[in-house]
């Protein structure tokens, strides 16, 4: 947001510079245009010194700055910022030459800006891949948690069952024993 402010800036004042090279105007419109161009100027000023995020400074530092975007060690993404305190240039608007020469200055301080938005906007997108790809292994981790502990659940059944089987089959048996000594036991007393 704040590099956009920056931009929105610096066209209002292309648009003041051309405003003042105009040969039509007088002295006094020129200096009213000026007086806007100087508040735009502290107003990009006060966006540049005032964007942060943390204790970093992200449009005047001209760090970088180093994320852990995965489990790794290696995983890391690194994003340089663009200092823009001194990249960018006051411009006077209060004659024709000075408009003139302002509006090559402002094409250029526009170049600028543009160059670290897409940085930024490189990086931004990068991040957000990093993001995705780490969501879908979270994802893919919890179902696999998921089907170990199924797998865990159908094994113990399973030997559950096989229990039981062996133990009714034992019982049969004895059972079948307990019966057939009985019935030789009758067959010798008669």
């Amino acid at each position: 947001a704040g590099l956009q402010q920056i931009q929105e800036g610096q066209l209002l004042l292309r648009e003041l510079a051309t405003q003042s090279a105009n040969g039509s105007l007088t002295d006094a419109d020129r200096q009213a245009i000026q007086a806007e161009a100087a508040q735009i100027q502290e107003e990009i000023d006060s966006v540049i010194s005032n964007t942060r995020y943390g204790d970093i400074n992200l449009l005047s530092s001209g760090d970088t700055i180093s994320l852990q975007t995965g489990p790794g060690v290696g995983d890391q993404s690194s994003i340089k910022l663009t200092d823009l305190s001194s990249a960018l240039t006051a411009v006077d608007l209060s004659n024709q030459t000075g408009a003139q020469s302002a509006m090559v200055t402002l094409m250029a301080d526009e170049n600028t800006v543009s160059a670290a938005r897409s940085e930024l906007g490189a990086a931004a997108s990068g991040l957000e891949s990093s993001i995705s790809r780490l969501t879908g292994l979270s994802e893919a981790l919890a179902a696999s948690g998921s089907s170990i502990r199924d797998a865990d659940i159908a094994q113990q059944s399973s030997l559950m069952i096989t229990a039981s089987i062996r133990a009714n089959a034992g019982l049969a048996i004895q059972t079948q024993a307990n019966n057939l000594a009985t019935e030789r036991v009758q067959q010798l007393v008669q």
